[in-house]
């Protein structure tokens, strides 16, 4: 018995190691200038102060007092849906409480996250890991305490109490979409599902936050109008190079841009996509296979549909359980290991931003853009090998 709970701890103990390191940085962020430091190296300009954070209690605080913060300017301005109010009911969510909620939440998300990884088995994986999750696109989010690791949180609690049952998943994500509309696009995980109620309960959903949004548009263009966004510095989007480089706001013009790039990634898709054809990729979903799919779905609706702030790429961090677990199962290893390597240049891309600037140069900058639109294309199409096809058109052409 104590000789199996000892192999059993041992074959843990890279997650015990990588959990203590995270909380021990964590720790002493909060007692050393860490971020002064941090930030001669990487982009943005850290205050550790969890300043998103801020401005999100802030507006509950005005809210438990009567008041809307979406009808009140002041400066950075509160640009979050009205449905964030109901924190106000609340009292611990205010902003006096802002430090201890920031650090419960990277602390809940990142103990979450490495039990979610399960085994590590090598350390490789463990060091891969660990840089991952101390990358700047990962400290971004965490310095800034941003609301998407709410539902980062929530997600990742379902995945730990539901694990493969998807039909349970629809009330979180329901839930984390109307938090943050982008957040909807995981509810492609139903179309996965060999299951004819989820995939037409997909399109309820979908129609029902179409309504939604037409309802609340003039809540969202107030929105859309106080969010700042800064091209060349930390944000991400299809669109950002044709911003930077043509600037002109012709439809046809961006449609060209759209088409040539479309057509070039199809181009450098061939080879990837001759080899996913010849590999074996299992479409019962287990969790990982869930996860990936959650964050291709993620990467592609901000991609695609908008500019984002870079923190947003932490979503990937999803993806890489699956990814580790095709690079030891895979006969082309060397795909995969191209595709983690990807990602873990897109995640340390910001302190590539800070060299280029000091070369007054964007071409990197521009380099990095074309480089996640390349990540996204091939995370939909090892997601389309985990789409079981022939069972979708099965339920549509009866």
């Amino acid at each position: 018995m104590v000789k199996h709970l000892s192999r059993h701890y041992k074959n843990y103990i890279y997650q015990f190691l990588m959990l203590f390191f995270l909380l021990l940085g964590l720790f002493l962020s909060r007692y050393i200038n860490f971020w002064d430091i941090y930030g001669k190296y990487v982009y943005f300009e850290p205050t550790s102060g969890f300043g998103d954070l801020n401005l999100l209690l802030k507006g509950v605080d005005y809210y438990r007092e009567g008041l809307d913060p979406l009808k009140i300017y002041y400066i950075p301005p509160y640009n979050y849906p009205s449905i964030w109010k109901y924190l106000s009911y609340i009292s611990m969510f205010a902003e006096k409480n802002g430090s201890y909620i920031g650090f419960f939440l990277i602390l809940s998300n990142l103990s979450l996250y490495i039990y979610l990884i399960g085994k590590i088995y090598n350390f490789k994986e463990f060091i891969y890991y660990l840089f991952i999750l101390i990358s700047p696109v990962s400290l971004l989010i965490f310095e800034r305490g941003n609301s998407d690791l709410f539902v980062l949180l929530i997600i990742q609690i379902n995945f730990v109490v539901f694990r493969e049952k998807i039909k349970y998943y629809i009330i979180p994500i329901f839930i984390s979409g109307l938090l943050k509309i982008f957040l909807i696009s995981w509810i492609t995980i139903l179309l996965f599902t060999k299951d004819k109620k989820n995939i037409f309960l997909f399109f309820i959903i979908v129609l029902f936050f179409a309504i939604y949004l037409f309802i609340n548009i003039d809540e969202i263009k107030i929105i859309l109008e106080r969010t700042p966004y800064d091209l060349n510095r930390l944000t991400f989007g299809f669109f950002e190079p044709y911003e930077i480089l043509v600037k002109s706001k012709s439809f046809i013009t961006k449609m060209l841009y759209f088409l040539v790039v479309l057509f070039t990634m199809i181009i450098l898709l061939i080879k990837p996509y001759e080899i996913l054809q010849r590999e074996e990729i299992n479409t019962s979903l287990d969790l990982k296979s869930i996860m990936f799919i959650i964050s291709t779905a993620n990467l592609a609706f901000t991609n695609l549909f908008a500019i984002n702030w870079e923190y947003r790429l932490f979503f990937i961090i999803l993806a890489i359980p699956f990814l580790l677990f095709k690079l030891r199962s895979s006969s082309n290893k060397l795909y995969f290991k191209g595709i983690l390597f990807i990602i873990l240049y897109v995640l340390y891309s910001q302190t590539f931003h800070k060299i280029s600037n000091l070369l007054g140069m964007k071409i990197v900058f521009l380099i990095n853009q074309f480089v996640i639109i390349y990540l996204l294309f091939n995370f939909c199409l090892i997601s389309y090998k985990l789409l079981d096809i022939r069972y979708l058109k099965k339920v549509f052409c009866k």
